[in-house]
């Protein structure tokens, strides 16, 4: 249900009518700094761009006003349409026009990727120049409402609603590419400034009505991690902790007391006492799960499953005493994968993460049910956990069985398309042919010999030859150096000109080009056929060297030899002005973070269903989960916003939304590592 009261509606609708004055002020602004252009668009290069983009807007301005003042208030009119909290598929939000089809799940192409780049840099503009005006904004729109807390889905005046709405409207321009990114980032520039003005007017007219805003709460942790956090992962960190807690502290009170009386109370009687070599140790674990327990508190559902595993931990450190010293025991990692999981899932959400937690009780019973657990029983109920949340993921897929054949076979075709083309790759390496050809070759030809192999009624013959293609063609377009190769070439003409035409005829090549090619291809081999072979030119041999200059070589090689072992990795010589940019903000990296298209490819690589991410769509942050994969880690699939939304992202866009520092895996601190923070605190204290 739609939650607006009277003053919230009168709100909307005022500043609604203040979005055609928005939109011309943004027109006349951008185009303003065009005709006067100062700091970076004075640079020479971006001069011819400038005055081609302000002639654009000049002659195209009132159609640009008419989509830009439309795209603000459409865009508006859906955020205080959205519904977060429904569950009813009937009532979620339409699809965004920057998202393709594939059957019913949204395909997000190269087209969309960029189109969210470009959002989200405006977004980022508009967050820097706003920021005090905008938080005022949205504390004043949760008042409005009737919130007593501050979201930022309150305010349906939000960044990405104007960022999305000026990447629209600036398609009614059909600029090319750099002309559409200069506009977008002058205009973006523009709007956030007018934006902040935007706000602030809001702002004041609220005040001056007498409403009052929500204030922001502090949220404050009253076990903050130490100045100098234990990194738990290091061997032996977390026994070394449980050993400093002071004797008092590791009198574990009356909650984990009553854990451990049961753990021991159950364990078979010919067991206690030898296999408790040191019972301060075992209180000082109870301690650390009692710490874990409080920690899990931010995620109510899950705090009474850990909770239940304080019993079946004690009874493991009792049979295992090693526990404490491995922290990538099934044990830990069970407990911080479960956590994790329901951690990601939005409030709206609390069905679905019901579900799952109904779903693995029956496994968390059984832990807490054994009196002797060991290692491997922990292995199972991690299994059968992970089971657990593929099932759920299978959920939202049951009926999309077609989608999904389709994504693997698309999955097949691009393997088969990236094999090709390093074949097409060896066959050019070391020739020289035309570029026309070689662009043929690695392109259009590459999709021909896709569509052959992937045909069944082609006979084998036939498949063989319009494949061998390739290796031929390369051939034919080297200089015979003898008569024989001469004739060979005049013999081979025709059937490869036949070839040639039925492959391009296979996939509905344009006419033009093909007429291009075949007039290129024509050229090389008339003049050929009609010029005498050149013989290969002799390889001259090395002139012979003296003693003395093979003394002065020898010595030369030794030097350098030296050099370079002294100087393993000597300073590359690098243009400043030809570094690569991302833009500030995005996403917040850490120095020694690995980047670059191998390290982002590996990044893609490690994806398992059930992981959490942050991804840009729309110019908003979205928390998503990935769902599926396909066999060749070629095409994912994350849920989306809304309920049952999923969107599916092809390899290479992921990679650049990556690379944009639009994608991020959600890498919280874990459980055992929250605790261990709260108990150094303590000591610090």
């Amino acid at each position: 249900m739609n939650s607006e009261t009277p003053q919230f509606r009168a709100h909307c609708e005022r500043l609604i009518g203040l979005l055609p004055e928005l939109a011309n002020n943004v027109i006349r602004r951008t185009l303003d700094a065009l005709r006067a252009p100062k700091g970076d668009l004075a640079v020479a290069a971006d001069r011819q761009l400038v005055f081609g983009v302000a002639s654009q807007i000049q002659q195209h301005q009132l159609r640009f006003h008419e989509a830009l003042t439309h795209r603000f208030q459409t865009e508006v009119a859906q955020a205080r349409q959205a519904r977060p909290t429904s569950q009813d598929p009937s009532e979620e939000a339409p699809a965004k026009s920057m998202f393709s089809k594939l059957d019913e799940l949204s395909l997000v192409d190269e087209s969309a990727a960029q189109a969210t780049i470009e959002v989200a840099r405006t977004v980022q503009l508009i967050d820097l120049v706003t920021e005090w005006s905008l938080r005022e904004l949205q504390s004043y729109s949760a008042a409005l409402r009737g919130d007593t807390d501050i979201r930022a889905t309150a305010n349906p005046f939000s960044p990405a609603a104007f960022a999305r709405a000026l990447s629209d409207a600036v398609s009614v321009l059909s600029l090319p590419g750099p002309d559409r990114q200069l506009l977008l980032r002058v205009a973006g520039r523009e709007l956030a400034r007018l934006l902040h003005r935007f706000y602030g007017d809001a702002n004041l007219q609220l005040h001056q009505e007498g409403v009052t805003p929500v204030e922001f709460k502090t949220v404050v942790n009253p076990h903050a991690p130490a100045a100098t956090p234990m990194d738990v992962t290091r061997p032996g960190a977390l026994d070394a902790l449980l050993q400093r807690l002071p004797a008092a502290q590791q009198m574990s009170p009356p909650m984990v007391t009553a854990a451990l009386d049961r753990a021991l109370q159950q364990m078979p009687l010919n067991q206690l006492g030898a296999q408790i070599s040191d019972p301060r140790a075992i209180q000082a674990l109870s301690q650390l799960l009692e710490r874990m327990v409080k920690e899990s508190a931010s995620v109510p559902s899950v705090q009474p499953v850990v909770q239940n595993l304080q019993t079946s931990m004690i009874r493991l450190a009792m049979q295992e005493p090693q526990l404490v010293d491995n922290l990538q025991h099934p044990s830990w990692q069970l407990i911080n994968d479960l956590v994790s999981y329901v951690s990601g899932f939005r409030p709206e959400e609390a069905p679905e993460q019901q579900r799952f937690i109904d779903q693995i009780h029956p496994i968390i019973d059984r832990l807490v049910a054994n009196t002797s657990p060991n290692t491997e029983d922990f292995v199972q109920a991690r299994s059968e956990i992970q089971q657990a949340i593929d099932a759920q993921s299978a959920e939202l897929l049951e009926s999309r069985e077609a989608t999904l054949k389709a994504l693997e076979e698309a999955d097949h075709l691009e393997t088969l398309k990236g094999l090709l083309h390093q074949q097409v790759e060896q066959h050019l390496e070391g020739h020289t042919v035309p570029i026309i050809v070689s662009d043929f070759l690695r392109g259009p030809w590459v999709e021909v010999m896709v569509h052959v192999m992937t045909q069944t009624e082609m006979d084998e013959a036939e498949s063989h030859g319009l494949i061998n293609v390739v290796e031929e063609l390369v051939t034919s377009l080297q200089r015979p150096t003898t008569l024989e190769e001469r004739d060979r070439l005049r013999a081979v003409l025709p059937s490869l000109t036949e070839r040639l035409r039925k492959g391009m005829a296979l996939i509905n090549w344009p006419p033009k080009l093909r007429g291009d090619l075949m007039e290129q291809l024509m050229v090389v081999h008339a003049r050929y056929l009609r010029s005498p072979p050149v013989p290969a030119a002799p390889v001259e041999a090395a002139p012979e060297l003296t003693p003395h200059e093979i003394v002065s070589q020898i010595r030369a090689e030794h030097i350098d030899s030296v050099w370079e072992q002294l100087n393993p990795d000597p300073e590359p010589q690098i243009h400043v002005g030809a570094l690569p940019t991302v833009p500030m903000g995005l996403e917040a990296q850490a120095q020694d973070e690995a980047s670059g298209p191998e390290a982002v490819n590996a990044w893609v690589d490690e994806f398992r269903p059930g992981t959490w991410f942050k991804l840009s769509l729309h110019g908003e942050w979205v928390n998503s989960r990935l769902i599926w994969v396909s066999r060749n880690h070629r095409f994912f699939m994350f849920t989306g916003r809304q309920h049952a939304e999923i969107h599916t992202l092809p390899r290479h866009v992921l990679c650049k939304l990556r690379s944009e520092g639009l994608a991020a895996a959600v890498q919280q601190r874990s459980l055992v590592q929250r605790a261990a923070d709260s108990l150094m605190g303590d000591l610090g204290d």
